[in-house]
């Protein structure tokens, strides 16, 4: 076992080692063995260096002291000098006769000494730390109200209770009676305080943030995927990211919800149409009971999905400058959506600030597939199109693979943020169409913490 893996405490260890074998005359009563064991003690526990230095001067300078310390004194001294435990690092409960020491033998680290033998003490390198066994964590909790950040929540009812408003809601919880069973495992293995963190905006884009470290644990990512390919929602071949973020899509009810306004298609070749994907956004964002298709207006007038569909009505224009029902055709909604849009949509909505910063910039300089000439600005689209919708240029642009030079800033914000990112090849591909699970990832990567992206 290496007591000091970091080297940045290596000299050190060196310069008190040395110092204990130069301590032999002043402690002639004590055995330099017992004085390194208790050294080791301290060390095991101790990343002080300033510990370790105040138990050798005040052991060479006390022979009395140093002669009458037993192993019991040398556990206290330690937990005085050091009063928190450092991961990693266990305190060696050491006894007169050296039994159940796990330490790497003592010949190893000092040398033996003249006339020393090493007793009883284990020479044999050990491989791994000695632990302690780990106190059983709480089972996490799923029925009756459990107290949250702003409220509480209820599984059994799929309620909660926001405290400052008294306003009680819908979580967002997959009511499909198919999945009911994965809703179930998923309930009982994590708990209601880590599905629903907050008791005020009870969705998959809050939970995935402010449990993102739960849920993206080794462990927990390997059930989810095992839950993935237990009720097969995913390509078998899928990794185990990918398998967890789509179990956790299906829990939160944003696919494969009961309404089927947005279906997961574990098929490589399946591709997220416009209005899916607008749809897929509201749930994830506001939650799966924000999203409904209104059938009797759905292509004649506005589609109504919620909240919705007034920040995303035209495409990636998210200055809503034109009704859609003027605009988009039963057609547009259908076809494919483009990363483009995707990256737009995102950065419009919650980026706008920050692509302040960036304005004048060119995506060109980002990316190698992206030209100058694919760069237009609106009034020389205008003057191209002085009959044209706003839409009906951002379609153009779309299908021509023309990047507006207003949209730049916003590209590059989710570039910055890790929504958008180039390939092996530095390429960006923002022409390309969005497979359900890229839909799902660039979604997660939004309410991902800053700091794991």
């Amino acid at each position: 076992m290496l007591l000091y893996s970091n080297s940045k405490y290596s000299n050190i260890m060196t310069i008190i080692i040395v110092s204990i074998n130069k301590q032999k005359n002043s402690l002639g009563i004590m055995e330099d063995k017992d004085l390194k064991r208790k050294c080791l003690m301290v060390t095991k526990k101790s990343r002080s260096i300033s510990g370790l230095i105040f138990f050798m001067v005040m052991l060479s300078n006390s022979q009395a002291l140093a002669s009458t310390m037993t192993d019991a004194d040398t556990q206290d001294l330690v937990n005085s000098i050091i009063e928190v435990k450092h991961d990693g690092y266990e305190v060696v409960n050491l006894s007169s006769s050296n039994d159940g020491d796990t330490l790497y033998g003592l010949d190893n680290l000092f040398g033996k000494q003249d006339g020393e033998t090493t007793n009883n003490i284990n020479t044999t390198p050990i491989t791994s730390e000695p632990t302690a066994t780990p106190t059983p964590a709480p089972a996490p909790k799923t029925t009756g109200d459990v107290q949250v950040l702003h409220g509480t929540v209820n599984l059994e009812k799929g309620t909660y209770t926001n405290d400052s408003t008294g306003r009680t809601g819908k979580l967002s919880i997959n009511q499909n009676s198919k999945y009911a069973k994965l809703v179930t495992e998923v309930n009982e293995h994590f708990g209601a305080a880590a599905l629903f963190p907050m008791a005020n905006m009870p969705n998959y884009y809050v939970s995935y943030n402010e449990s993102y470290s739960t849920f993206n644990t080794s462990a927990n990512k390997k059930l989810l995927a095992s839950l993935a390919d237990k009720y097969k929602l995913c390509d078998p071949d899928d990794t185990i990211t990918t398998k967890a973020r789509i179990v956790l899509a299906v829990y939160y009810g944003v696919y494969n919800n009961n309404d089927g306004t947005v279906d997961y298609n574990k098929d490589d070749e399946e591709r997220l149409s416009r209005k899916e994907f607008y749809a897929l956004f509201g749930k994830y964002t506001l939650g799966a009971h924000s999203v409904s298709w209104d059938t009797s207006k759905l292509y004649a007038k506005d589609p109504l999905i919620g909240y919705v569909g007034k920040e995303y009505a035209t495409f990636i224009n998210y200055a809503d400058l034109a009704p859609l029902s003027t605009q988009a055709s039963k057609a547009d909604l259908n076809s494919n959506i483009k990363r483009i849009e995707v990256a737009m949509v995102i950065s419009r909505m919650y980026y706008g600030d920050e692509a302040e910063k960036y304005e004048g910039q060119s995506i060109t300089k980002y990316c190698s597939d992206i030209k100058s000439s694919q760069i237009q600005t609106y009034n020389q689209l205008t003057k191209k199109f002085p009959k044209a919708s706003d839409t009906a240029i951002i379609k153009y642009c779309i299908d021509n693979k023309i990047i507006m030079s207003d949209w730049q800033p916003y590209l590059i914000a989710a570039l910055k943020n890790g929504i958008l990112t180039v390939n092996e090849d530095n390429e960006l591909n923002l022409f390309y169409n969005v497979t359900p699970n890229a839909g799902i990832a660039y979604l997660t990567k939004l309410s991902t913490p800053l700091e794991y992206r």
